[in-house]
């Protein structure tokens, strides 16, 4: 992240406040770390989120039927 410019510099090029390159610098950094960060982890958290997409998915199907048949009666799905 050592650049040939100064912040000053790259923020005056780009037209932004100096914090704001500071930002992506941060921003960059984290980014950087974490995809030379064990996979693993990564997967397992991916894995539960889509879990409990998943659940949130099938409650609001039955929501959305039950809904259904209280304003259609006789209507399935």
């Amino acid at each position: 992240m050592r650049s040939q410019k100064t912040v000053s510099q790259i923020a005056s090029e780009y037209q932004v406040h100096p914090t704001q390159v500071n930002q992506w610098k941060k921003q960059a950094m984290e980014t950087i770390r974490s995809g030379f960060s064990s996979g693993k982890d990564k997967s397992v958290s991916d894995e539960k989120k889509v879990d409990n997409l998943y659940r949130q998915i099938g409650k609001l199907q039955v929501e959305n039927d039950f809904l259904k048949q209280a304003v259609c009666p006789g209507t399935a799905s």
